[in-house]
């Protein structure tokens, strides 16, 4: 997969384990795919971890679900 493909559902919600202290339950795809763009990272305890980057990843998705589950319906 191309490092400029959206984040697919499945690596959505490995951010979300990660940032949930789930992150030993990853698809090891997951896990390097996101690693390489920089949104998770190993800290110096071995644990993985959200980057900055990771966490404005999933910020700016809870923004526009929130914003989307607000519209009226048609």
């Amino acid at each position: 997969m191309s490092l400029d493909a959206p984040l697919s559902a499945g690596e959505i919600n490995s951010l979300r384990r990660v940032r949930s202290g789930l992150a030993k339950f990853l698809p090891s795809a997951h896990r390097m795919r996101l690693a390489s763009l920089g949104l998770i990272t190993v800290n110096g305890g071995g644990r993985l971890v959200l980057t900055q980057g990771g966490k404005e990843q999933l910020a700016e998705r809870e923004v526009a679900a929130n914003c989307d589950s607000t519209k009226p319906l048609p």
